[in-house]
């Protein structure tokens, strides 16, 4: 128990590391191997539904979202608080990301990050350094970097991104249902309310093979919202992810579970150099020998729950002044 929660503490000061610039780390999940397509070919009843939810939603052009992400068998659980702005300049501003809660079993306090993300550009700050070492040290302004993008050679490599353990891709609903529509076993299944709301659940798992042959266009997302998609299978190495969206009676998602699916075997679908790992640096982790004890394959969940379907959203670019430059 008391390795899997150091494991846990060492995830967040890797993640923490790569916003701040310091460098990679080995990666939270490693080893994968390709995913298993289900042999059922969807259901076009419930391809559709999706289909038309996405429209809706994009129509809507903004939504806010609170949740949570579950790293681990054994946690911790991180708090979310997402917002998202549609249409010719979309935003992604998710905010209070690990929450500064202590972690089970050690006490420690992670550190709160708070991203903002449009098509060209990432900000990332940390807004409260939690128990990490030098934490009263931490600039509070924005970071500035290119968005999320996925490297040409798939097959060396990769610095993760500092988004991907945020999985932005998973909280963001117009993209959930893109996704859920494309997945090749997508069924309804059955009808349930969600916090008082009548919805229906719509459930399929989308693998990593079937993201290898997609474009933005087949799943009619913008190049932004793909390249996060694909960065988060990349990094994060799921094999597959199985999602649920609940649709209320307007036809807007009231709330989406995704959960990655693992396995320890190397993907030759998506290499990086030898198995389960990243470039390391030993900046991300006090000593060295730690490096080996960093997370092996761990699986994650993403829950949140959608609101405020077309009300304001805080999603602007920071000002200059509140910048600086990694």
């Amino acid at each position: 128990m008391g390795s899997r929660m150091g494991r846990a503490s060492a995830a967040v000061a890797c993640l923490t590391a790569v916003v701040l610039g310091a460098g990679a780390c080995t990666g939270t999940n490693d080893g994968a191997a390709t995913a298993k397509e289900a042999a059922s070919t969807g259901d076009a009843g419930a391809m559709r539904a999706l289909r038309d939810a996405q429209e809706a939603a994009t129509a809507k052009q903004t939504v806010s979202g609170k949740g949570t992400i579950t790293v681990g068998e054994t946690g911790p659980t991180l708090s979310v608080d997402s917002a998202f702005r549609y249409g010719p300049a979309p935003v992604v501003h998710a905010a209070t990301m690990f929450g500064g809660s202590a972690q089970p079993g050690n006490g420690m306090r992670s550190p709160s990050i708070e991203y903002l993300v449009t098509e060209t550009q990432l900000y990332a700050k940390v807004l409260d350094g939690g128990d990490l070492p030098d934490a009263g040290d931490v600039s509070r302004l924005w970071i500035r970097r290119p968005a999320p993008v996925v490297a040409a050679d798939t097959d060396g490599p990769r610095m993760p991104s500092a988004t991907a353990d945020a999985h932005l891709a998973l909280q963001d609903p117009v993209v959930g249902l893109a996704v859920l529509a494309a997945a090749p076993d997508v069924r309804k299944v059955g009808d349930e309310p969600v916090d008082g709301i009548p919805s229906a659940h719509y459930r399929g798992v989308y693998p990593a093979s079937a993201l290898k042959s997609a474009t933005a266009a087949s799943l009619g997302l913008t190049e932004g919202q793909y390249r996060r998609l694909a960065v988060e299978f990349l990094d994060n190495r799921q094999t597959s992810v199985l999602l649920d969206i609940w649709l209320g009676p307007d036809r807007l998602p009231v709330r989406q579970s995704a959960k990655s699916r693992y396995e320890r075997a190397e993907d030759p679908l998506f290499k990086t150099g030898r198995p389960g790992s990243r470039q390391s640096s030993a900046a991300a982790v006090d000593d060295p020998a730690d490096l080996d004890t960093m997370p092996k394959p761990l699986a994650f969940g993403v829950l949140v729950t959608h609101t405020g379907w077309g009300s304001p959203v805080d999603v602007a670019e920071p000002p200059a002044e509140q910048i600086r430059t990694p």
